[in-house]
């Protein structure tokens, strides 16, 4: 992240830096080539908000679903009951916005991600449908062969908001859940 003063101070910083920018530009150009309705433009450009400059609004569950189906361009979260009218804080609503923007286009289109937990203390996002899984990209951006992307970038937000992103490898069959807990 920007070292003191704002300045960028390595090249993965830059990296990420140019992913951001380029997430943004190109979403912003699709939607104005598609889109003659000035206020789905204008939601669409708080989605930009909140996911790439740190918007801090608290989002209620069936906010943060109509942003992540706007970000995937169909419905993938699929929210727990008790959670659909739920506050989400701002520092939890952005990383799984972010994590919406990097993740949908990899999932496979009849895969939904199922979300559970308390937003107080912690979320489990769960893929689910047939041939459900997580991308790669979610993998590589826990390990070393990753930095930069929308994916490392939404982990890295998800940090710096207190939260501690974890694949909960061996839970069970099928893809791990990705667990956000609160750190204490």
């Amino acid at each position: 992240m920007p070292a003191e003063g704002g300045h960028l101070d390595d090249t993965a910083d830059l990296h990420l830096a140019d992913h951001v920018a380029a997430a943004v530009c190109d979403a912003i150009a699709a939607r104005l080539w598609t889109t003659t309705d000035p206020a789905a433009l204008d939601r669409y450009l708080r989605l930009l908000r909140l996911v790439w400059a740190g918007e801090t609004t608290p989002l209620t569950g069936r906010e943060l679903d109509a942003f992540a189906a706007e970000a995937a361009g169909r419905g993938v979260l699929r929210l727990a009951p008790h959670l659909t009218e739920a506050t989400f804080p701002p520092g939890l609503a952005r990383p799984l916005l972010a994590l919406t923007v990097g993740l949908a286009p990899h999932l496979p289109p009849s895969t939904t991600v199922a979300v559970a937990g308390d937003p107080a203390v912690h979320i489990v996002l769960t893929p689910d449908g047939p041939g459900a899984a997580w991308p790669s990209a979610l993998t590589a951006a826990f390990g070393a062969t990753c930095d930069t992307g929308p994916v490392a970038y939404a982990l890295k937000v998800a940090r710096a908001a207190g939260w501690r992103p974890q694949l909960l490898l061996g839970a069970g069959s099928g893809p791990p859940p990705l667990l956000l807990a609160a750190s204490s």
